[in-house]
């Protein structure tokens, strides 16, 4: 008689362990695929701190499993909300607000503008530009936006030059050393291949123009969810600890970037 009264408590019991069981699976699992997606608009190192946070662990060292995805449509998919965040430059999140979206900017890396433009070996001076061709990201873009702030400065206009959206720094120099294009905006390291190339360097931004927080921010959306909202600062902590080991004299960040960028130290 004990007997069967002790299989009339077990099997309710049993049964409760088992329910428990599978809401411990299922909230690690939804724990697990609670990633968050930040999406970059350039394979360039001036915005290799989001590389080198990701490659070296420091975003998961934040607490946040970060899917780090390439696109050249980094803002409209902010904006979309195909992705939580974005690291891209300040003209391409100003000109979606004045369409009137709302993406906000986080946290930066640059302070100065360090972008060359290098040209043709044909083209000697910035004057030499009246008439050429001018391979851009995109109209809007920082490559675009910046060489206009330069024209004026050498008593030329947009109507003086002809701009091109070719795409991404890389595209750019192959536009560029095919001669399907005269001049281009390229970020350091990326002009010294335009350099090697036999290109001409114009001008150093960095020495005509100066400004505050210029590139390489971290965007988000105002209207964005309470479970988004407290990746903010965790994000922003990895991000600034990429900036850290970016410049670490051990080698980490240049490894990272190297990675990223498939290419050899």
């Amino acid at each position: 008689m004990s007997y069967h009264r002790s299989l009339h408590w077990i099997k309710p019991l049993i049964f409760l362990a088992a329910g428990a069981l599978v809401l411990c699976i299922n909230q690690k699992r939804s724990e697990s695929a609670d990633n968050v997606r930040v999406a970059y608009s350039s394979p360039s190192a001036t915005q290799g701190v989001l590389w080198v946070a990701d490659v070296g662990g420091l975003l998961k060292k934040n607490g946040i499993d970060v899917q780090v995805i390439y696109t050249r449509l980094a803002i409209e998919s902010l904006v979309a909300g195909e992705v939580d965040f974005g690291q891209m430059t300040g003209s391409l999140m100003a000109s979606a607000r004045l369409q009137g979206t709302d993406p906000v900017m986080l946290t930066g890396v640059d302070d100065v503008l360090t972008d060359r433009l290098v040209a043709r070996p044909n083209i000697k001076s910035i004057e030499d530009l009246k008439g050429k061709r001018i391979g851009i990201f995109r109209f809007g873009s920082a490559s675009h936006v910046r060489v206009l702030n330069v024209l004026p400065r050498y008593r030329m206009t947009d109507r003086d030059v002809t701009f091109l959206q070719i795409g991404d720094t890389p595209a750019r120099l192959l536009a560029l050393f095919a001669g399907s294009i005269d001049a281009t905006l390229a970020s350091p390291p990326d002009h010294l291949e335009a350099v090697r190339a036999g290109m001409k360097v114009l001008l150093n931004l960095a020495d005509l123009i100066k400004c505050t927080l210029s590139r390489g921010w971290i965007g988000d959306h105002t209207a964005c969810p309470r479970k988004k909202a407290r990746h903010r600062k965790t994000l922003c902590e990895g991000f600034r600890g990429g900036h850290s080991y970016g410049e670490d004299q051990s080698g980490g960040g240049e490894a990272s970037l190297c990675q990223i960028q498939k290419v050899k130290r």
